[in-house]
């Protein structure tokens, strides 16, 4: 989004009497950990596994290939978990690149009421996918732009609000509820599920 953009700039364009490096700089800038994962180790393999296991037929006109996996510790947010919530899920946030800043400095935000509705089917709010390639399509990749950035969250669902079409006021969930689902065409197969 455009307020995206405009947190990135204002980054890069920040002042420093320090002599700390630029990169540094823009590192700290992000209010996040980011860590590496060793490419060899069994969560990076689940993870890895899971993005391939969760590309929709339907959408056959790309594969993806893992290049790096990071942990990301935002400063705050384990305590903001809604851990007493059940049904927890690791679910998949796709963006375009120019939103990452924001996304990294400030957390998921749902769009702000000036924003225009189009697009959104559910309502706004914050949007995961069960499936890689769903959330793959939304960082808008293209022949010139090959790489994009997935997010792949524990995501507190709770009871969910199950819908097979758009409801553009979803976001006002029935008593209880507290969250939406939307049911699409495909679904990872259960019986390939893993606990970490």
């Amino acid at each position: 989004t455009l307020s995206d953009i405009q947190i990135a700039v204002k980054m890069v364009q920040s002042r420093s009497e320090s002599d700390e490096h630029s990169l540094d700089k823009h590192y700290r800038a992000l209010n996040c950990i980011l860590q590496p994962l060793d490419s060899q180790t069994h969560e990076y393999k689940v993870i890895v596994e899971y993005l391939q296991s969760t590309h929709a037929d339907t959408h056959n006109s790309y594969t993806m290939t893992v290049l790096d996996v990071f942990s990301v510790e935002r400063s705050g947010e384990r305590d903001q978990f809604l851990s007493s919530l059940d049904n927890r899920m690791l679910l998949w946030h796709g963006s375009r690149l120019s939103n990452w800043v924001g996304i990294l400095s400030q957390g998921l935000r749902v769009a702000p009421p000036e924003a225009p509705v189009t697009g959104y089917m559910f309502g706004k709010g914050i949007y995961f996918a069960d499936m890689s390639s769903k959330s793959a399509n939304y960082c808008f990749p293209n022949v010139n732009t090959t790489e994009g950035l997935l997010l792949l969250s524990e995501v507190a669902l709770g009871d969910c609000n199950e819908l097979v079409s758009a409801d553009y006021n979803a976001a006002s969930l029935p008593p209880g509820k507290r969250s939406t689902k939307g049911l699409g065409q495909t679904a990872p197969d259960p019986d390939n599920s893993t606990t970490l």
